[in-house]
């Protein structure tokens, strides 16, 4: 590797250990932990927004209003931080503004969380299996922890990265 591609390397790693430990601390605080895993999910992005000064970015958070328990959120939280991490690396780098979207609600037999930007989406023949990048283990990882499958959309109206999981 280059010291270039070595020093992204870094950084996206303390970017993520960064979004993990916000993710800690609203969950484990006992005020936090308690609001709607709607309102947890919204401070959280906007507060990884905020953190590398994308301010600019609109973000619309609609989440079902549901218990899911601390371990399910916990996946949950981590996956739209790694969305939103991906977005800000993919979608919004070299231009003003933005649209972030989370929504999570019931389908048949279970949940759809959906993680949707408005960047250039992903090639049509993506695969992410065939992708190295830790962002992409995280997404396949906390989907697994959830008993869930993850399925990437692209095209011209950006990526949307979808997550169906049992109830």
């Amino acid at each position: 590797r280059t010291v270039e591609e070595a020093r992204e390397a870094l950084s996206d790693a303390v970017s993520r250990l960064a979004a993990a430990a916000r993710i800690h601390r609203r969950l484990y605080d006992p005020e936090l932990g308690r609001a709607p895993a709607g309102t947890l999910i919204d401070e959280l992005v906007r507060d990884i927004l905020h953190a590398v000064g994308r301010d600019d970015v609109a973000v619309t958070v609609d989440v079902a209003p549901v218990a899911l328990g601390l371990a399910r959120l916990t996946a949950l939280a981590m996956l739209a931080a790694e969305a939103t991490l991906n977005a800000v690396k993919h979608a919004f780098t070299g231009r003003e503004g933005g649209m972030f979207e989370v929504t999570l609600r019931a389908v048949e037999g279970g949940w759809l969380l959906r993680l949707a930007d408005d960047g250039p989406g992903v090639p049509e023949a993506f695969d992410p299996a065939s992708q190295p990048s830790l962002g992409m283990q995280v997404i396949q990882s906390m989907a697994r922890q959830l008993g869930g499958t993850v399925r990437y959309l692209g095209g011209d109206r950006g990526t949307v990265i979808e997550v169906t999981f049992p109830a």
